[in-house]
């Protein structure tokens, strides 16, 4: 009688060496790449293409997916299984875990099958042919991972060694991470090194005793998430608190590794992990330049690149090796050779927080509240603080430069009143938003330049200074007035000492000289010259309020 083997989906991952195309809200598994359905469904079509035995099938996604796994998953009969949610990333070590927990509870000590949603497989026979040639090892207790002969020596897989076969069963010596070239290609030439599938077949009871030995936190946590999940016709959700505490790393790491009589299958079908550009160029329809084309492309006299755009037209000539992807708000560009190093490009973007690794553009996406907080907080204490604090500071005449050109030269304009108390408020929020630049001193430099040079007779402020200080314009206007009371209050918040002073001396100049005694307001200017505009009016309640 054929053995129940129950297999599992990982489904959670972002699949970073796919960006543009493939992102938080949308990762590859959902992509179609070849018009017969997404990464997702043809895994799960080749599961449920077992010939013989029973095979439950569940899916481990993250909840946020949710929608879209409900949508690939239907039409297709899982045989009792279903769809488990992590209501975070935990890595793949929290998943088969997951998985382990989830077949001892219901199906007792059976086989455990567990394989990636995103890879690329020749025909769901010779996937099960190479399976059951690994079940007998798996009921006899050991780990067995399925390898692929290399063909080539890649750099963008990880490896395993073995030391011999018997009766097509490798025993594995280690597991090896992804090499450079001059060590993929000794490894092709060994002969006894394989590319590494990611793909596990296992007792239920031998992947939990291996857990227990080398990860016990790991197994203990999601233990604990396991049975405070709930369910429903929908599938099973793991409390957010409790699955957040699983240790993240990776079942290799945490298992693998580390673990003994771990087996190595052969794989008797071709295999392809879909993990980068080049990938998709090796398995994508070519024309008769060797060119993957998709989307709205002209393409002339190019030879073997992969280009795509998802948008607008992309043109392009005489290229070779080259990768081209264009989506509406993004477009990488690399030697395919180089293709999969997109993740650095990623790393990149997410340390700044950019929200193009996250979200697919969509005219009718509302963001999620506080998705931008990341990107503002790098651009404002990274990018634009620094330069301000440093360039943007006249240390010759004193207070602060009213512009820089787009090469960040200081432009010889006039410095307007309001344009110095604002450079003061700036440097006054980041300090008490946790800024370490050296905030006091430019708040005095600023503070010390407005004063001793754009005081009036009267007690206010001017309207503008020259470049050297000297006064240009005046005026005293309740526009400038209301940003000086703002920067004063705020400098005050972080411990200036002579910002109250200061502000004390302008509030009595407002009430003899710019406070409309009818009780209507306040004037435009202390001549009482000009329209009464709200915008003053506004600022000056802002300022108000800040006091």
């Amino acid at each position: 009688m054929t053995e129940r083997i129950v297999s599992f989906v990982m489904s959670g991952g972002v699949g970073s060496r796919l960006w543009p195309l493939s992102r938080e809200d949308n990762p590859k598994q959902f992509h179609d790449f070849s018009g017969d359905g997404s990464m997702l469904v043809k895994t799960l079509r080749r599961l449920t293409a077992r010939p013989d035995g029973e095979t439950p099938i569940f899916l481990i996604a993250s909840e946020r997916h949710a929608d879209r796994v409900h949508a690939d998953l239907a039409g297709i009969d899982l045989s009792g299984g279903g769809p488990l949610f992590e209501p975070t990333g935990r890595n793949t070590a929290a998943a088969v875990a997951l998985a382990t927990l989830r077949t001892l509870s219901e199906f007792g000590d059976s086989l455990v099958l567990v394989v990636p949603s995103d890879h690329e497989i020749t025909t769901a026979q010779q996937f099960w042919q190479s399976v059951e040639n690994g079940t007998g090892a798996a009921r006899a207790g050991r780990l067995v991972v399925f390898g692929i002969k290399p063909g080539h020596p890649e750099t963008g897989y990880g490896y395993i060694e073995v030391a011999g076969e018997r009766d097509g069963i490798c025993d594995v010596s280690r597991f090896v991470e992804k090499p450079d070239l001059a060590t993929a290609q000794n490894y092709l030439t060994a002969g006894n090194f394989y590319w590494n599938t990611g793909i596990f077949l296992f007792r239920a009871s031998a992947m939990r005793d291996a857990f227990t030995a080398f990860e016990p936190e790991i197994w203990k946590a999601t233990e604990i998430a396991y049975q405070a999940a709930t369910s429903d016709l929908s599938g099973l959700y793991m409390p957010l608190e409790l699955y957040a505490a699983i240790p993240s790393t990776s079942i290799d790491y945490a298992i693998m590794e580390r673990a003994s009589d771990i087996a190595m299958v052969p794989a008797g079908f071709r295999w392809n992990d879909l993990g980068s550009w080049q990938s998709l160029l090796d398995v994508g329809p070519s024309d008769n330049d060797g060119n993957v084309i998709v989307g709205d492309v002209v393409a002339i006299d190019c030879e073997n690149s992969y280009i795509r755009s998802d948008s607008r037209l992309l043109s392009a000539i005489g290229l070779k090796d080259v990768a081209i992807v264009s989506t509406a708000d993004a477009t990488f560009v690399a030697p395919v050779s180089r293709s999969q190093n997109v993740k650095k490009i990623v790393e990149q973007l997410e340390k700044s927080g950019r929200l193009e690794t996250r979200f697919t553009p969509a005219g009718d996406r509302v963001i999620e509240s506080g998705a931008w907080r990341r990107r503002v907080h790098h651009w404002l204490f990274e990018e634009t603080v620094p330069l301000w604090s440093t360039v943007g500071v006249d240390e010759r005449h004193g207070g602060f430069h009213e512009a820089l050109g787009f090469d960040a030269t200081p432009l010889k304009k006039p410095k307007r009143m309001r344009t110095m108390a604002r450079q003061v408020y700036a440097f006054a929020v980041a300090k008490a938003r946790g800024w370490d630049g050296p905030a006091d001193r430019l708040i005095s430099h600023g503070l010390e330049f407005m004063a001793r040079n754009g005081r009036t007779d009267n007690g206010g402020w001017v309207r503008t200074l020259n470049v050297n200080g000297t006064v240009a314009d005046a005026a005293e206007d309740a526009y400038d007035h209301s940003c000086v009371l703002l920067a004063l209050a705020h400098a005050h918040m972080v411990g200036n000492p002579d910002a109250l002073r200061l502000a004390e001396e302008t509030f009595s100049f407002l009430d003899a000289h710019l406070e409309d005694h009818r009780m209507t307001g306040f004037l435009e200017t202390s001549s009482g010259a000009g329209d009464r505009r709200s915008n003053p009016h506004m600022h000056l309640l802002e300022a108000f309020l800040a006091w």
